[in-house]
């Protein structure tokens, strides 16, 4: 272009502007127009061409203009919220032909140094087949364009296609070996291809480079990648070592103190990590990571004493109160910074201490969460179906072989199907065989892994009558999406039986025979009881693997009492419980697990056993033994060999009862005050076999110690459970009392 023709060029462009101000916008879309048929590249003038298009409903050529202008300018936002704007006006067939012509433009669209913000538009609007043949087409001419090749891997990944995606980043890495986008993202897909040992290499590489980075976002990520690695091959103690040094090299980064600290949560050093959230904390007032990390790593898995809980319980509860003050004050930036942070730090470890302010500090939290919420309010233009059904979305970070879907797919499997449209949502990113007998229960299946985003565009996408979510407070991203409203009735369950403190959350769905009474005052929600347990039961017994007891190495003639619940559900308070048995049942031996995470520090445990067999003075190397942790068919095993299930009083058994019970095992609960202590009972209640429910500790040791010594009324309670337990599976009330349930609260609603 001549120096004449560029000012003529800037004097069209600048009366088209001047136009464009003064709302007379028909000339200022000629003076645009005729500057792009001299030039069709000139971004400017396309961008405002395209606004005026999308402003008078031409959604077909405002994409063009628009598509033109987000490959061209250096800030292209506004170019891209506009084209996605005009694309979704438009039915799918038409979005297709309108995306060709423009991937037509050539040179414009074949470029690799311009067409990259164009393709990551195309990806956000989830147009991967779009995206995925212009960087084919890119990739022709310029096969050793770094950024598509990059773009490219992350299409596949969108997919589903992990082989190729590893490909393609290889293919990226040639061209831009230091590129910590790419490293990481190549390291991550590695890892969910089962190839966790060479994931290392890339996070390790990244962590590297990353410390130069000017872009915190980008160190961030690269560290929590290089831990999920060493996380994902069991070597978290060289995770630590490694981030320590890093932290050392770069005190001056908030985020190398953040990392750490997760590291050390992750290696069972709570105290550690802790201390260290805390010191960054001191370092970095105004870094929202540290201050979140520091008020929940005051709540540990394991505790020496009920002192230890008390004070824990009470700087949790001022950190809490501080961290929500200052998001109160947060600016825009450290909100959004918050919003993630909520999808990934949850309170789950508050209601193990049992205490009795859980709803007050649930709703501290719960409240947190609802003012970041970016969906406060329903979305406007919900449509029901055609058919009348309605439409009930799980919504779930466990739908694999985890505790609370072995006990409660029957939810899903049972409701009928010509009044409900039953759907299920998978946030995490396991799957196994029961992930896929659960797609087969219901009527739309989505897997949605850690993706916030692609979570919200599938509920909306449903627009759901009521959106369930069985465990909120156990994963992060349910916490964040129960945070917001995505339909008219929202509920939870007792998947993690405590209140969630959310306002957004209407119900509480629990079972009459596992609350106690004047437990609605536990519930920031209302409580909705359904008979029995609130579920029927669904056994998954594998074939009886006929282990003995010298497999395990455990003595023929010991009465084995089995304390298999995970580390966390003991308390220091019931310590003494297991002494006091043994005294008078010589041959007893306790069975406990090794916790199946690196977080329990089992030392913790171990340490206070030994101390209260020895307070009442027995050797606990002779009553305590600790076994590894088990597969699923050693468990099943080791609860056919057993004498005795004893339960965990302040936090009962759920699935480790049933399971217990489907062996014939006699299981001695305690009733509490709360309704996850109850659980076990209302189980026992539901089969006819209360004779081994105690109210108290005196209780508790006396029907342990009869069941071993009276080995008649143990073999008597024993087939009471066999003949019993089928009404575990057989109850449908409770079904029946959700379908009314829902039924009236969607009517409610309306």
């Amino acid at each position: 272009m001549t120096e004449a023709e560029h000012i003529e060029f800037s004097d069209a462009l600048e009366w088209g502007k001047r136009l464009h101000k003064a709302g007379v916008l028909e000339e200022a879309a000629e003076a645009y127009a005729g500057i792009l048929a001299r030039d069709p590249a000139q971004s400017e003038a396309a961008l405002l061409l395209g606004s005026i298009e999308l402003q008078q409903e031409r959604a077909v050529e405002a994409c063009g203009h628009l598509a033109v202008a987000i490959v061209g300018l250096e800030s292209p936002e506004a170019a891209q919220v506009g084209f996605c704007q005009a694309l979704e006006t438009m039915p799918a067939s038409q979005r297709q032909m309108v995306l060709a012509d423009i991937a037509g433009l050539e040179p414009i669209f074949t470029a690799a140094d311009r067409v990259c913000a164009y393709i990551r538009t195309l990806r956000i609007l989830q147009e991967d087949d779009a995206a995925l043949a212009l960087t084919e087409s890119v990739l022709q001419l310029s096969p050793s364009a770094a950024e598509v090749w990059r773009l490219r891997a992350l299409l596949l990944v969108d997919r589903g296609n992990l082989r190729d995606a590893v490909l393609a980043f290889e293919a990226a890495l040639v061209g831009s070996p230091d590129n910590c986008e790419t490293l990481i993202a190549y390291s991550a897909t590695l890892v969910r291809m089962a190839r966790a040992e060479e994931s290392l290499a890339p996070a390790r590489h990244a962590v590297e480079l990353c410390l130069e980075s000017e872009n915190p976002e980008i160190r961030r990520m690269v560290l929590l990648q290089y831990l999920s690695c060493q996380m994902e091959v069991n070597r978290i103690d060289d995770a630590v070592i490694f981030l320590k040094d890093i932290n050392e090299r770069a005190l001056h980064l908030p985020e190398t103190w953040a990392v750490l600290a997760r590291s050390l949560h992750q290696a069972g050093r709570q105290r550690a990590a802790e201390a260290v959230a805390g010191e960054g904390r001191e370092r970095f007032r105004e870094y929202l990571e540290l201050e979140w990390l520091h008020c929940v790593y005051a709540l540990a898995p394991l505790y020496g004493s009920t002192v230890e809980i008390e004070e824990s319980r009470t700087r949790y509860g001022s950190r809490l109160k501080a961290l929500s003050d200052h998001l109160q004050r947060a600016d825009d930036y450290s909100r959004e910074r918050a919003r993630r942070l909520s999808s990934e730090l949850t309170p789950y470890l508050l209601p193990y201490q049992y205490g009795e302010d859980d709803k007050s500090l649930q709703e501290i939290y719960g409240s947190m969460l609802n003012c970041l919420s970016d969906r406060p309010t329903l979305a406007e233009g919900r449509k029901r179906r055609m058919d009348g059904r309605i439409v009930v979305a799980f919504v779930s970070g466990f739908v694999w072989r985890h505790t609370n879907w072995r006990m409660k797919r029957g939810w899903l499997k049972y409701l009928d199907r010509e009044r409900f449209y039953v759907t299920c949502l998978h946030l995490g990113e396991r799957q196994d065989e029961m992930t896929a007998e659960i797609r087969g229960y219901v009527d739309e299946f989505h897997h949605v892994p850690s993706d916030y985003e692609g979570a919200v565009a599938v509920l909306d996408a449903m627009s759901p009558d009521v959106v369930f979510y069985p465990e909120v407070g156990m994963s992060g991203l349910a916490q964040r999406l129960a945070s917001g409203r995505f339909a008219p009735v929202q509920c939870c369950a007792i998947g993690h039986p405590v209140t969630t403190g959310l306002a957004t959350m209407d119900y509480f769905i629990s079972g009459d025979l596992v609350e106690p009474e004047g437990s609605i005052a536990h519930y920031s929600e209302r409580l909705v009881t359904l008979p029995g347990i609130s579920f029927p039961y669904m056994p998954s017994l594998l074939p009886d693997a006929a282990l003995r007891r010298d497999i395990f190495g455990l003595p023929d003639k010991a009465t084995l009492y089995l304390c298999l619940q995970t580390p966390q559900k003991y308390l220091p308070a019931h310590d003494d419980l297991y002494p006091r048995i043994a005294k008078e049942v010589p041959n007893a031996l306790f069975l406990f697990l090794q916790g199946g995470s690196r977080i329990f520090d089992m030392r913790i445990l171990r340490e206070r056993l030994i101390g209260a067999f020895r307070r009442a003075g027995l050797d606990p190397e002779r009553y305590v033994r600790f076994l590894p942790h088990l597969n699923r068919q050693e468990y099943q095993a080791l609860n056919a060999i057993g004498d005795i299930f004893l339960d965990t009083p302040g936090w009962s058994g759920g699935n480790t009862t049933l399971e217990a019970l489907y062996q014939g095992l006699p299981v001695v609960t305690m009733r509490g005050s709360k309704m996850r202590a109850c659980v076990s009972a209302g189980m026992l209640s539901l089969i006819g076999v209360e004779e081994t429910i105690a109210e108290n500790d005196d209780g508790f040791v006396a029907l342990a110690v009869r069941l071993a010594v009276d080995r008649q009324w143990r073999d008597k309670i024993n087939g009471r459970i066999s003949a019993g337990r089928a009404a575990l599976e057989t109850d449908m009330r409770s079904i029946t009392a959700l379908e009314s349930f829902l039924e009236g609260a969607v009517a409610q609603s309306r």
